[in-house]
């Protein structure tokens, strides 16, 4: 006979999967059980009774709980629990009965000891962040993903020392709307920028800089892309708001917007900042969007290296001075060439010379002791398209996987400790989390249409939560967060 439980849950059967991983002591965020040292991960299964007594389903998912009604779908969910338990593993066989249904359900639950409350922000107070983003960026261009060329090594040191998603995605792959996204933790259909650049942001939309502002941050930044120009909003909540291409660099001959200048910028930002309080400083690179002419010393760094693929050719019209599909028009071609392998290799070039001079900007916040204290969060706007599905140096009318996936590396020396996480992640989920950084209080980890990563990177939160509450909302999505943040709730509070 089945024990009884106030949960109301039903031994059935399922799996199990062990998994050994560090984390901290305590309940994670939305009461999911960490620990200190070495855990086992328990994935739990729900499923539904079958048609005959004693069969599941192992297609459908109920759970029952207060205030969470009934949901149907399939889920894992993975809570970390003590290797060694106080008073062991236990399996709980409980009946319960929902509209008729028998509910089936597997829970493998090891007692917890010290699961009260939430747990205290891990940032130190007062903690100083820099956002850095690279335009036209590509993961799979970058050594620390995996390829050949050496493209990255500032970067790949950064990746390194920091937590590495390696399946990070943009809401849209065009600048505008992503740094929309970014920014204000919605998505584009409902914040309204949508595939164009050029549309000026609504100023109902609270964004992130904003809310920094608040918190008692100064707010800088220094963009190098005229698509988040002040023109269209995007330096709401900026104290300071530098748009290299409406500057002037006094002794300065080179690209106005290249990296070189965009770091001249930063540091006289820096010069005149206010060291009583943190600051939020987001920098934004041009380099590596098309036409991909870098700096003349940096330009042949890769042509006709062991890695060039000099076969295929691209079609040029002579008709269209600009072309994306299926080949390019004659004002696009560089050098008169006509061979992919030269462009692949142009545009590696400019990555490898923004690299170098995030590089510089990195040894100017070394010499006034600022990187310590900061979290750096690194990432991009959309990839590109070289030629891939004869689709050419461009972004934004196509949701393809080249475009969509972008590097991801959050660094805070003695804060996160250094991992990869290979789960997909969205950059909906930026601004939670540098909110979280900056201590403002989340409800339920989340912030408008973004959940904080900060509980994934520590251990404390499995993959995939979104929030709960905290601004727009999707129902479905609403009640499956409803769902998973009761069983976490419901297995933290257990004690034997």
């Amino acid at each position: 006979m089945p024990s009884e439980s106030p949960f109301g849950w039903s031994l059935a059967g399922g799996a199990l999967r062990k998994r050994i991983t560090p984390t901290l002591g305590g309940c994670g965020p939305s009461g999911a059980p960490r620990s200190a040292g070495p855990v086992r991960t328990f994935t739990v299964l729900l499923d539904r009774a079958g048609p005959q007594p004693g069969t599941t389903r192992a297609d459908s998912l109920h759970y029952s709980g207060p205030s969470v009604g009934t949901e149907t779908g399939r889920f894992e969910y993975h809570f970390p629990v003590p290797a060694e338990p106080r008073s062991g593993v236990h399996d709980m066989r409980l009946g319960n009965t929902i509209n008729g249904l028998g509910i089936a359900v597997l829970v493998l639950v090891v007692a917890l000891a010290g699961c009260a409350g939430e747990p205290e922000n891990p940032y130190p107070v007062g903690s100083n962040i820099l956002l850095l983003t690279v335009d036209t960026l590509r993961a799979d261009h970058l050594s620390s993903y995996g390829y050949p060329r050496r493209t990255s090594p500032v970067l790949d040191r950064l990746a390194s020392e920091g937590v590495r998603f390696e399946q990070p995605a943009v809401q849209w792959p065009k600048t505008g709307p992503s740094f929309a996204s970014i920014f204000t933790s919605t998505y584009p259909k409902d914040n309204g920028i949508v595939r164009r650049v050029g549309m000026p942001l609504p100023q109902e939309f609270l964004m992130l800089a904003e809310v920094l502002r608040r918190q008692g941050y100064t707010t800088h930044a220094v963009v190098a892309n005229g698509a988040v120009a002040s023109d269209f909003n995007f330096n709401q909540g900026f104290d300071t708001y530098v748009e290299t291409w409406k500057q002037e660099l006094d002794g300065f001959d080179g690209d106005p917007n290249g990296a070189e200048a965009v770091n001249l910028h930063v540091r006289r930002v820096l010069d005149d900042i206010d060291r009583s309080k943190p600051f939020f400083l987001w920098v934004h690179y041009l380099d590596p969007h098309f036409p991909y002419v870098p700096p003349e010393d940096w330009a042949d760094r890769f042509q006709d290296d062991e890695w060039f693929e000099p076969i295929r050719t691209i079609a040029i019209d002579q008709e269209k001075t600009k072309q994306q599909v299926t080949g390019i028009g004659h004002g696009q071609v560089l050098d008169g060439r006509d061979d992919l392998g030269f462009y692949i290799a142009r545009y590696d070039a400019e990555i490898a010379y923004t690299d170098f001079q995030i590089g510089k900007l990195f040894e100017d916040l070394r010499g006034r002791g600022l990187m310590d204290n900061t979290l750096t969060v690194f990432t991009s706007d959309h990839g590109e398209s070289l030629g891939d599905h004869a689709y050419y140096f461009d972004h934004g009318r196509f949701s393809f996987q080249t475009c969509l996936r972008v590097p991801l590396v959050l660094h805070y020396p003695g804060v996160l400790p250094p991992k990869v996480d290979r789960a997909p992640v969205e950059l909906i989920n930026l601004a939670p989390t540098i909110l979280e950084a900056a201590g403002v209080e989340l409800e339920e980890q989340g912030w408008m249409q973004g959940r904080s990563l900060t509980g994934r990177m520590l251990g404390w939160e499995p993959a995939g939560l979104r929030p709960l509450g905290g601004g727009l909302r999707h129902q479905g999505a609403l009640a499956e967060d409803r769902q998973r943040s009761a069983v976490q709730t419901h297995l933290c509070s257990l004690s034997w």
